[in-house]
Order: C-alpha cells, then structure tokens, then sequence
C-alpha cells in the first residue's frame, strides 16, 4: 500500500475483498455539520451556497474520487424530496456508502470489461432513454389532483351514507 501523503490526515480504510482501498479526508468530518445546517435552511438559498463552495475530494476509491460537490448535490436532490421529518432523519453515511459502493461495481465492471459489452451497452441505452421519458412526462405533465369538496360529500353521501 502506498503511504498516504502527511498533509493530508487521511484515514485509510480497507474494503472487505481486501483488493480496494480508500480514504477519508477531513471534508468527511465537517459534511454531517454541513447537512444538518441545509437540512435547517430553504433549499433555495442552501443550493445556491452548496454550489458555489470549493472542489474538494471527500472520498478516494482506489483512483476514483468522490468529490463533496458531488454528494452535496446529491443531498440537495434527495431533500428536495422530502419531507421535514424525513429531512432530519437523513442518513448521510448511507448515502455515502452507497456512492462508494457504485464506484466500486463500476470498477469491477470495467475491469470484466462489461463497459466494452454491445449488449449490455444496447441495454443501457435503451434504460437510459426510457428514464429520460419518464422524467420528461414527470416535469412536464403533472395532473391537476384538485377535487372540490362539494364532490367528496357528495361521493361519501353516495356511497357510504
């Protein structure tokens, strides 16, 4: 294992296989104070700080690096989502773990060479496509979900009266 540079305070950490490697930075300590300061403040204003702030790696997985941009916009995305209570239940470790747990599949695929597949790469595509219209008809077709109250009574009185 190479030796993790001084200036750094990294934190190494050992993966179960015992083939990966990564490391925390001190970023990974001040981002739960980070979350639970946006959880508090109006996503609006939060996003517009979150977005500005530097580029700094959060989490090394071999070579690849998770910058906290990254999961800052995550978490923007996710609490956008939620509700209050939801909110303040947020597991920010999980969310890190999964993003760490992705980085490794897909340097475990590339290294099968499933990136170079053309039919698991047809089937991608066609997924990615059809995401791309769901999300489509989810921004721009929302159903008018208005019932006026005269027509709850009268659909109560009708069937449960």
């Amino acid at each position: 294992m190479p030796a993790l540079q001084e200036n750094k305070r990294s934190v190494p950490a050992v993966a179960p296989a015992g083939r990966r490697r990564l490391w925390l930075s001190p970023a990974a300590v001040l981002l739960p104070i980070i979350l639970l300061a946006v959880t508090r403040a109006d996503f609006a204003g939060a996003k517009d700080i979150i977005m500005t702030g530097p580029k700094t790696a959060l989490v090394i997985v071999n070579e690849d690096t998770i910058f906290t941009t990254t999961v800052d916009s995550l978490l923007v995305k996710a609490h956008k989502r939620m509700g209050s209570q939801q909110r303040d239940d947020f597991d920010f470790r999980k969310l890190l773990d999964k993003l760490i747990n992705d980085r490794l599949i897909i340097q475990e695929a590339t290294q099968l060479g499933l990136d170079q597949d053309s039919g698991l790469l047809a089937r991608l595509e066609e997924q990615r496509g059809r995401n791309a219209i769901r999300q489509y008809v989810a921004e721009h077709f929302t159903p008018d979900l208005t019932v006026a109250d005269d027509s709850i009574r009268a659909y109560y009185r009708t069937n449960f009266v």
